[in-house]
């Protein structure tokens, strides 16, 4: 693995909304803070359903309200 930690996920449905996330917002792999960003919201149900109010998907930031 060279290294490299593998990802701890909570469950299944955790990880297929991580890859979800990652692949919506285009994020890079070593993109560090972002991964972790989505991978808090992607752990959350209620994080989760707000995904698109909490992050612009489109600008690739967080939204400031």
């Amino acid at each position: 693995m060279n290294g490299v930690k593998q990802m701890k996920y909570l469950n299944q449905n955790h990880q297929n909304r991580f890859n979800e996330l990652i692949l919506k917002s285009k994020t890079h792999q070593e993109d560090f803070e972002r991964r972790s960003l989505l991978y808090v919201i992607a752990g959350n149900q209620d994080l989760y359903q707000k995904k698109d109010h909490l992050y612009d998907f489109i600008e690739n930031w967080i939204n400031p309200e």
